[in-house]
């Protein structure tokens, strides 16, 4: 069971949003996707609303008045095709976000299912918002390999053991396990020591599972990771997250005879870390990730 603070936290990391003119108290959130989904997707259910995020994604989220309805609404949700729906607790992610969190709300884009009559819940969402720079996509740049014996880390000598690119998680969890543990603690150190430094961070999945569930939990994933970052000092506004799910792998799921392979979907449930200058260049300061041959993607 997740803690309560940790939840209200993420909201503001995964939504986070200036929303005091927010009408509605409360929504639950059926569904996210890459790419529009027609409204008849979600069936019978009624009062659906689309919104458009700062990561481009597409929300699918219902309106309620009371954290009671939410509820009552997130059980029905639940017990049909969405058991991965959750509760947005608008209030309690503008009191997260008071302190100039630097993120921005979704954007409702004027499509529902439920013929405009709580369209006023979605009213004072701002659609003009300026979404913060480091949100934003930015042009991909070629990857500097890290140097193999000597590697400039700012003000900070390089670890002993090497600091990978990617914090690792085991199966079906976005806990940080304790191994991984000193990634976060140097990568804070550095981001507090080198303030115009920004992080990018990209959530995956292994390919087990369906991949509605694979996306939410490489979100989880970054969720975590970036609260771990924040509580020990670094602004939120320095991080720009990219949930990717089971989309980016980088070793097999499966052997070419179609059996599993639990080593390769170790390496794809990760947070795969970039570090950026304060002209957006890569640093060439994270080791990359090593992939036994075998284990390798062919191209």
């Amino acid at each position: 069971m997740r803690r309560i603070s940790f939840w209200l936290f993420l909201l503001l990391l995964l939504y986070s949003t200036k929303s005091s003119g927010q009408k509605t108290a409360f929504a639950v959130e059926l569904a996210a996707f890459e790419k529009q989904v027609e409204l008849n997707y979600f069936g019978p259910i009624k009062g659906v609303y689309e919104l458009y995020d700062v990561n481009d994604f597409y929300r699918y989220q219902i309106p309620a008045k009371t954290k009671a309805e939410a509820e009552i609404l997130l059980a029905e949700v639940k017990a049909g095709k969405f058991p991965y729906a959750r509760i947005i607790d608008f209030k309690a992610r503008e009191e997260a976000c008071k302190n100039a969190c630097g993120f921005w709300a979704p954007k409702y884009t004027g499509r529902n299912n439920d013929n405009d009559q709580q369209e006023e819940a979605w009213a004072n969402t701002p659609n003009a918002n300026p979404p913060n720079q480091l949100l934003a996509p930015k042009p991909k740049k070629t990857a500097l390999a890290a140097p193999k014996e000597k590697r400039s880390l700012g003000s900070l000598a390089a670890p002993e053991r090497g600091l990978s690119s990617a914090i690792f998680f085991n199966f079906n969890s976005s806990d940080i396990p304790a191994e991984e543990g000193y990634k976060i603690n140097y990568i804070s150190d550095l981001m507090i020591k080198n303030p115009e430094y920004t992080l990018v961070l990209d959530g995956h999945s292994d390919a087990i599972g369906e991949e509605d569930k694979n996306l939410n939990l490489s979100k989880e994933r970054l969720e975590k990771v970036m609260l771990s970052l924040f509580m020990k000092g670094v602004e939120g506004e320095r991080m720009r997250i990219r949930p990717q799910g089971e989309l980016a792998p980088i070793a097999i799921n499966e052997y070419p005879n179609g059996s599993d392979s639990p080593e390769g979907r170790r390496y794809n449930r990760r947070v795969q870390l970039q570090l950026l200058d304060g002209n957006g260049e890569e640093l060439p300061v994270l080791a990359p990730i090593e992939i036994p041959a075998q284990l390798k993607i062919e191209d």
